[in-house]
């Protein structure tokens, strides 16, 4: 279902300003139906996207197929090995219920056992341009340039790597963190940094991000990590 334009509402009371009183009661009855018909049911559990260009619900238990044939439709970008394991998954009668977010998981769960970039890079060839934290040319003050000092600490996703590009691979791919939520697995230590914005590092470090419709249908994780 597609929510309307939050500007319509702000058209509405200035229309009614020039309403006489005879049609004022009219206008308010047709403002609630529209708003009855446009707004969706909040005690349902779904994920709504306020967004101008991609309006959308996707329901947390959607099967991973049909929100994968929501996504195709909305023009959304699938990570091939997901799309591939939900196929296989469909078939399957124990498993086809499985939602996107956790087929997406199982996918790129040994994304988590990698000890080394390279190691990553072997197994999972999307990310081939992925460069190490010490490659990249780094402004003195921004969040690279503490990561590369040492004074801005990636905490760990998985115990087995101090590697800070992998950690950021492993809390994006294999978590399903935000770009957001990834900030808050990151300490700041020694001197003052211009910025905590991480977008910038992730993407002088090449690292991918998911498509933003697929995100959407696979929802980002929004609790802490934990280390398994």
């Amino acid at each position: 279902m597609e929510i309307g334009a939050i500007q319509t509402f702000r058209q509405y009371a200035l229309l009614k300003s020039n309403l006489s009183d005879g049609y004022q009661n009219k206008f308010m009855q047709l403002k609630a139906r529209i708003q009855t018909a446009l707004m969706p049911d909040l005690s349902k559990d779904c994920f709504v996207s306020f967004n101008a260009a991609r309006k959308s619900i996707y329901t947390k238990t959607d099967p991973a197929m049909q929100s994968i044939e929501t996504l195709k439709l909305r023009g959304g970008k699938i990570p091939k090995r997901v799309e591939e394991l939900a196929i296989e998954y469909a078939k399957d009668e124990m498993l086809k219920n499985l939602t996107l977010a956790e087929v997406h998981k199982i996918a790129y769960s040994d994304l988590k056992k990698c000890k080394t970039l390279d190691e990553a890079k072997e197994m999972f060839p999307e990310f081939e341009a992925v460069l190490p934290a010490d490659k990249p040319a780094a402004r003195k003050g921004s969040v690279l340039y503490g990561i590369q000092q040492g004074e801005v600490i990636v905490d760990s996703c998985s115990k087995d790597t101090d590697d800070a590009s992998l950690k950021l691979l492993q809390y994006i791919w294999a978590d399903l963190y935000s770009l957001a939520n990834v900030s808050r697995f990151v300490r700041y230590t020694g001197k003052y940094y211009s910025t905590h914005e991480m977008a910038p590092a992730i993407k002088s470090l090449k690292i991918p991000l998911l498509d933003y419709e697929y995100a959407q249908a696979a929802k980002f994780e929004k609790g802490h990590h934990k280390n398994g």
